[in-house]
């Protein structure tokens, strides 16, 4: 019997060096001291390429900072008859506080591939909206008679046997009461329903 506890208590202590090697090496893979390179969190995102495949993909640069939108629920297409769309995208980082959405829409025209121009006092039938709800701001025309934009959307391609919309688009809007926005270097590669 003593042998038998002599061998537990030896089998016991080989555990333990064994236990606290795995949680130093634990310890260590959890810290900087082993950082190989940056982490894919650290990097700052880049925007999509612009493509024409139906690739989901959304993002612009919005007042000097780039906005990608990292996943495809928070993605908007609709393309109905001929004559309406509907296309945007919700940036959301929790980590950097950030939730916005922008939003293209044109309604009672034949959507082509084509370049659109876009203004709020001249143009009843196309709109750019954006929203920031960490700052309570809300530039949309529908909501806000005070909205004012101007910019261009080109839909670059638009497949409808595929069912894929396409494009580029930049532009400019504001409020009363909230800051300017300028957005610039959007892109869109979706997949709509209709």
């Amino acid at each position: 019997m003593i042998a038998f506890i002599q061998k537990l208590i030896k089998t016991l202590q080989n555990e333990k060096k064994l236990l606290f090697i795995l949680i130093f090496a634990f310890g260590l893979t959890s810290c900087d001291l082993l950082k190989v390179g940056d982490s894919d969190t650290d990097k700052e995102p880049e925007l999509p390429p612009i493509t024409t495949t139906g690739e989901n993909t959304f993002g612009a640069i919005v007042n000097g900072e780039v906005r990608v939108v990292t996943n495809f629920t928070k993605l908007t297409a609709i393309h109905q008859v001929s004559d309406i769309v509907d296309i945007g995208g919700v940036f959301f980082d929790r980590e950097k506080n950030i939730d916005q959405s922008i939003g293209i829409s044109i309604s009672d025209e034949d959507i082509l591939e084509d370049t659109y121009e876009f203004n709020s006092n001249t143009i009843n039938n196309r709109f750019f909206s954006f929203s920031d709800d960490n700052s309570d701001c809300l530039y949309s025309k529908k909501f806000n008679e005070s909205t004012e934009f101007e910019g261009t959307l080109e839909i670059i391609k638009l497949d409808k046997s595929n069912k894929i919309i396409s494009g580029v688009f930049s532009f400019s809007i504001r409020t009363e009461g909230c800051p300017n926005i300028i957005v610039e270097n959007g892109r869109f590669d979706l997949k709509y329903i209709n």
